[in-house]
């Protein structure tokens, strides 16, 4: 990843990096599995890692044999998730 922020900032001109991260406090897991959610979302393609650099669109890790999306939706992430009690009053009566 310094990598990817070194080629960025030699880059003349505006850039932009998005890091998606898993967020264990938002979405409820427990932080020890953070890295493996964040490769499940690769490997079943929720989330596709590429770059664009001068206009040239590339994908930046490839995934020969992508795994089914059920394998992320049943990680710890989706097992450990837990509908808050009380939602907000947009939602009271749901």
């Amino acid at each position: 990843m310094v990598q990817k922020f070194q080629k960025g900032l030699s880059i003349e001109g505006p850039s932009f990096i998005h890091v998606p991260q898993p967020c264990f406090t938002g979405w409820r897991f427990d932080p020890r599995y953070g890295i493996k959610i964040g490769r499940l979302a690769i490997e079943t393609a929720m989330w596709i890692n590429w770059e664009m650099v001068d206009g040239e669109f590339r994908v930046t890790v490839r995934v020969p044999k992508r795994k089914h999306v059920r394998h992320y939706l049943s990680s710890p992430l989706a097992r450990s998730y837990r509908r808050p009690k009380r939602m907000g009053i947009c939602h009271r009566g749901y």
